[in-house]
């Protein structure tokens, strides 16, 4: 059973509460995208410092750097947005209303995480299936 303190107590409409959850944890993603993308842009500047391809490192082609910059751009992306959302939307606030933020932040995230995670998977090549 659960304390009536801990229960959440609605101030209008039950459709309001749940728009504020989904706008919520929406405006909560950018969290968890700036490890994810952290994680990419990591791995493929390791990767691509330490492969050598043609007896150059794979980091010295210019591809592979605008690869490498794009992902180091969706990062910092994401910065902003982790600071707008920390910035803006305090644990008081009703969000029910940040409709537009909220699913513009996942959408834009969610498209830069699957083109980082694309991008990465084509830098290491078939290493990139390796567990």
């Amino acid at each position: 059973e659960v304390d009536e303190d801990h229960k959440l107590q609605p101030k209008t409409t039950g459709v309001t509460m749940m728009l504020d959850l989904l706008h919520r944890s929406r405006l909560q993603f950018p969290g968890m995208g700036m490890g994810f993308l952290k994680r990419m842009l990591d791995e493929a500047v390791d990767h691509c410092k330490s492969r050598i391809v043609g007896g150059t490192s794979l980091i010295n082609y210019d591809q592979v750097r605008h690869r490498v910059s794009e992902i180091q751009a969706y990062f910092t992306v994401c910065s902003a947005m982790c600071n707008f959302t920390s910035t803006n939307v305090p644990l008081t606030k009703n969000t029910s209303r940040m409709d537009l933020e909220a699913n513009a932040i996942k959408s834009l995230l969610t498209d830069y995480m699957q083109r980082a995670s694309q991008s990465l998977l084509q830098l290491k090549g078939a290493m990139g299936y390796r567990m």
